[in-house]
């Protein structure tokens, strides 16, 4: 693809597409956990707007294979997602794995955050089967490269588990979670973002059976009260653990 068909294909529909409102309520499956405290839906806009000139920029600059290229077509895809726009997102990704695992092989890093990334808009597609098929590649890759405590591990199987959830495959899901969120807690600390999403999904998946609700419930209640001390009372992330656990209350 050549400069004048990324600007033509990727900018163009985005210009269309930038005032489609954040998905707010997919924070627990975030390809951007890092920025989904601190920026809104405007703040997202306008860093995809920012992503997409350097995408163009290093395209034209450095050519089509140059990983500053793949990573800016990464950023952006990220961006894309959190903005709910998966189509768009699913077709830079695909590219740059593609392109990744041509160039520098299926195992290499750069190729296996590529394959995390596909497999989070694959479910958000609906497509659980191609997204487990990566996600249980990335994780066997982190493993058997930085081990089971990396935070690059967890946040692979904190994937793998949202997958195995999606398939209805809870007792897998449950299993991967627990360790996730043993081990965030003991890394990141128990008030962390990262440890508390982790709980709110361990939780999740307790609820697949109505004699689990109280043990949800006790786990959602932890999280509200560490969202209310770190982002306070009004925050969307506290407001949306809040709903959960009110749900829990009433059905358990």
């Amino acid at each position: 693809m050549d400069s004048e068909q990324v600007e033509s294909h990727s900018i163009r529909a985005a210009d269309v597409k930038l005032d489609a409102a954040l998905v707010t309520g997919d924070y627990l499956d975030s390809l951007t956990p890092d920025l989904d405290c601190n920026l809104d839906s405007e703040g997202f806009r306008r860093l995809a707007k920012q992503q997409r000139n350097i995408m163009i920029s290093n395209h034209t600059l450095l050519g089509a294979d140059h990983w500053d290229t793949l990573g800016a077509m990464l950023d952006l895809a990220s961006t894309y997602f959190r903005l709910g726009i998966h189509q768009d997102a699913e077709e830079l990704q695909i590219q740059v794995v593609d392109k990744c695992r041509k160039s520098l092989g299926a195992t290499h890093e750069r190729t296996i955050a590529a394959k995390y990334n596909l497999a989070a808009t694959h479910r958000k597609f609906g497509r659980p089967m191609e997204a487990l098929a990566l996600a249980s590649e990335v994780v066997q890759c982190r493993l058997r490269v930085l081990g089971d405590t990396d935070l690059h591990t967890l946040r692979a199987q904190y994937s793998l588990a949202l997958t195995y959830y999606r398939l209805g495959r809870y007792k897998e899901a449950e299993e991967l979670q627990l360790n996730v969120v043993k081990q965030r807690k003991k890394i990141l600390g128990k008030k962390h973002h990262d440890t508390l999403t982790a709980m709110e999904c361990l939780a999740a998946s307790w609820c697949h059976k109505r004699e689990n609700f109280r043990r949800a419930a006790d786990l959602t209640s932890k999280v509200v009260g560490r969202r209310k001390v770190a982002l306070g009372k009004t925050h969307p992330y506290t407001l949306a653990a809040m709903e959960r656990l009110m749900l829990l209350l009433l059905l358990k």
